[in-house]
C-alpha cells in the first residue's frame, strides 16, 4: 500500500475550526481482480472502513473507489484507488458491497462483450 499524509483541521458544532489539526493518512489498498464470462469482480482490502463512508463513482470511462476509516485519536485512514474500465463494462450494471473489510465491486459485462457460441447449419 501507498501511504501519504495530509491534515485536515475538525471543525466543532459552533462552526469554528478546533486548533486540533487531524492526520489523515492516504493509503493505496490492495486490490484482487478476477474475471468471469459475466462480469469482472474487485475485492478491495479497506480494513475498518464503514458501507456509509465508501464512495464508488463512475464518470469519463473510470472508476473511483474511496472511503476513510476515522480513529479515536488524532489520525484518520482514507483509502483511494482509481481504475480505467474496459469499454466493454456496462455502466449501469456496476455494483457494489462492503463485507469484513472489503469492498466486493461487480463490473458486469455488457451483452455484445459476452461470448456467443454460433450454431452452424448445414445447407
Amino acid at each position: 500500500m501507498n501511504t501519504g499524509t495530509t491534515l485536515a483541521t475538525n471543525t466543532a458544532a459552533n462552526g469554528r475550526a478546533s486548533t486540533m489539526a487531524k492526520r489523515i493518512r492516504n493509503l493505496t489498498p490492495s486490490v484482487d481482480v478476477f474475471e468471469n464470462a459475466d462480469e469482472y469482480l474487485l475485492l478491495v482490502d479497506m480494513p475498518g472502513a464503514t458501507a456509509d463512508s465508501v464512495v464508488v463513482q463512475v464518470e469519463g470511462g473510470q472508476i473511483a473507489l474511496e472511503a476513510q476509516r476515522s480513529m479515536q485519536r488524532a489520525e484518520s485512514i482514507r483509502y483511494r484507488r482509481q481504475f480505467q474500465l474496459p469499454s466493454t463494462i456496462d455502466p449501469d450494471g456496476i455494483s457494489a458491497e462492503l463485507r469484513d473489510g472489503v469492498l466486493h465491486v461487480h463490473l458486469k459485462k455488457s451483452e455484445t462483450a459476452k461470448r456467443r457460441v454460433i450454431s452452424v447449419r448445414s445447407s
